[in-house]
């Protein structure tokens, strides 16, 4: 498979899919060809219903990563919004009650 040299190849495009990036519908596309023609060239000798289970779990970890990353990228700019004057010390709310005492 020929490509441009502006063109990511499939290991990029690969090593993007699994950290939950998105693809573009052409970059996704070609990666779901190749995927086929790998799996086409190199039968797998294994059950291949538990690698499709593997690769649907994998999937979703991915996606869920993505979300934490998400997730942290906007507590890390929460938090760069605290400075010196908007910080104050603690607030007195009474004796601790409950098992907030343990």
């Amino acid at each position: 498979m020929s490509q441009d040299a502006e063109q990511p190849n499939w290991w990029e495009l690969h090593l993007r899919k699994v950290r939950g990036e998105a693809l573009s519908e052409s970059e996704q596309r070609r990666y779901e060809e190749e995927m086929a023609r790998q799996d086409r060239e190199a039968p797998l000798k294994s059950d291949v219903e538990t690698l499709k289970k593997v690769r649907t779990t994998a999937t979703a970890l991915a996606q869920e990563s993505a979300q934490l990353r998400a997730r942290l990228y906007s507590f890390k700019k929460l938090m760069a919004g605290v400075t010196p004057e908007n910080l104050h010390g603690e607030t007195d709310t009474g004796p601790a009650v409950g098992r907030e005492a343990l």
